[in-house]
């Protein structure tokens, strides 16, 4: 607040008043007329002393000047309740704004697992379109040398070479089910002892005759000795088979 003091009315040789306002200015001022001024006095209580020319005693009057409404104790409420309201505001429109980012890369997570998942089973439909192509072609080409030479030892020969690719074809088509687990997850290795020389063997036999059409020389060369390991044959035969077509 500012300080003031009280005006000055200079020294009156005839004063009829003597005042000071107790608490604010301890100069005791005169006045020769019936006015007393004080201006830009800060809140609180004062006793305004007032003495007439020749008299004893001085008469005091309590005198309380409240703030301004902008000091008032129900102001500074109103300004604590619209900070708390303020920092409310900011902390919810924090936290929405965190909510809307989290959802955002919440939503690009299930997209991008969505787009996999997708590509996941375009890529098992099209192995299983290569695996199924195969077996087919191994089946083909025995037909048309069947329909060249329909009796004699190559004819059963040739029989057994669809049979076998016949009965893989069946398998291949068996493991369309197997998309089902692909989905939730549950598809699990199925391991056994299995004779690598047995099954590489079986799966060059589904591949007899056709070097003989296509001119291709096919050679299998295995350890002499029996090579057991534990495996998941169905899919070690996939990748032989995959290897030997292309």
């Amino acid at each position: 607040p500012l300080h003031c003091a009280p005006p000055r009315y200079g020294v009156d040789p005839h004063p009829l008043y003597a005042y000071r306002l107790q608490g604010y200015d301890h100069t005791r001022m005169t006045t020769a007329n019936d006015r007393a001024s004080c201006s830009h006095i800060p809140p609180g209580r004062y006793t305004f002393m007032l003495r007439e020319a020749g008299a004893a005693e001085a008469t005091t009057v309590t005198v309380v000047i409240l703030p301004p409404w902008y000091r008032t104790t129900l102001a500074w409420a109103v300004y604590i309740l619209l900070a708390m309201t303020g920092l409310w505001l900011v902390y919810r429109w924090s936290r929405r704004a965190m909510r809307r980012k989290y959802e955002g890369q919440l939503m690009k997570y299930k997209e991008e697992q969505e787009k996999l998942s997708f590509q996941q089973k375009i890529r098992f439909f099209i192995d299983l379109v290569h695996e199924i192509r195969t077996p087919l072609s191994l089946i083909s080409l025995p037909l048309e040398l069947l329909g060249k030479n329909p009796t004699g030892d190559d004819a059963r020969r040739y029989v057994g070479i669809i049979r076998k690719n016949t009965d893989y074809l069946l398998g291949v088509t068996n493991h369309l089910l197997d998309f089902q687990k692909v989905e939730s997850g549950k598809l699990e290795l199925h391991r056994e002892n299995v004779s690598m020389n047995r099954l590489i063997a079986a799966i060059s036999d589904q591949f007899d005759g056709y070097d003989e059409l296509r001119h291709i020389t096919l050679t299998v060369t295995t350890p002499p000795g029996e090579v057991t390991t534990a495996m998941d044959a169905d899919l070690i035969r996939k990748v032989l088979m995959n290897l030997m077509s292309n």
